[in-house]
């Protein structure tokens, strides 16, 4: 997959940023002093961990070189390292803070991936995730069925989004043989759209990549424009000719406690 654009995906920072700070206010930790942001992206998570805790020491990882010198250039108080999360980061040391925003279900095998992550933590550490469930969205059907058409079925058929999504319940069960310290809830946030373009503009940098990834220059172009006419009718556009664009968000926030690690 093609490298991440750090200005394309920040167009929407708000939109992307507010579910982190829902995330960080119900991390119950005082003054943790070492704090992992896993999947960092341009740092907008970590600016926000930074804020909440400045005297802890944050690193960020990302897989994109491009996303990570951004976040360098935004939060140089914070340390951040181009490295796969997904693989054995216990070189790393022990954590108070394992946070995960929108960053899991890029990678596989949630079952090894979680407990992996669980390990970093120190006593009384805290790991907070929020994990978008596009799989549940109405934009995921439809461009499920728009990419098995003959039009774009010989192009993009095969795709493989290497998204990992799982039932709430999915979750439950895999941290309840970690702790018995869990916090599940959804939030469904209503982003109000200019327009439907803006809708693709905001998934093309995530949702959409698997697929853009595997055509070139107005393939791109006609692609988003079959994307942006299905979700004309999947979206109805408001009386002042607004789009509402719901986004539903898995949040999970567990406590390590060392007495349960016979478990």
């Amino acid at each position: 997959m093609s490298d991440w654009n750090p200005t394309q995906y920040l167009r929407f920072v708000n939109e992307r940023t507010r579910p982190v700070h829902d995330l960080i206010s119900r991390i119950d930790t005082a003054e943790p002093k070492r704090i992992l942001d896993i999947g960092c992206g341009p740092g907008n998570s970590t600016i926000a961990l930074r804020d909440r805790w400045p005297a802890a020491k944050v690193i960020g990882l990302d897989s994109s070189k491009n996303m990570v010198e951004k976040a360098r250039q935004d939060c140089p108080e914070a340390e951040f390292l181009v490295r796969d999360a997904s693989g054995d980061l216990s070189d790393l040391g022990t954590f108070d803070v394992v946070f995960a925003n929108a960053s899991l279900q890029w990678m596989p095998d949630h079952e090894a991936l979680i407990p992996r992550l669980f390990k970093l933590l120190g006593e009384e550490g805290i790991f907070a995730a929020q994990l978008p469930q596009y799989d549940q969205m109405p934009m995921s059907k439809v461009v499920a069925e728009l990419v098995s058409t003959p039009q774009w079925s010989p192009k993009l058929g095969d795709v493989r989004t290497g998204f990992s999504f799982h039932p709430d319940g999915f979750y439950y069960d895999l941290l309840s043989q970690l702790t018995d310290d869990i916090q599940m809830w959804a939030t469904e946030y209503f982003h109000i759209m200019p327009g439907h373009s803006d809708i693709i503009s905001m998934m093309e940098s995530t949702a959409l990549r698997p697929y853009t990834d595997h055509l070139e220059g107005e393939q791109i172009v006609d692609f988003k424009a079959s994307v942006c006419k299905v979700l004309k009718t999947t979206y109805v556009a408001q009386q002042d000719g607004r789009v509402l664009f719901p986004f539903k968000r898995l949040f999970v926030v567990a406590r390590h406690h060392a007495c349960l690690d016979s478990r």
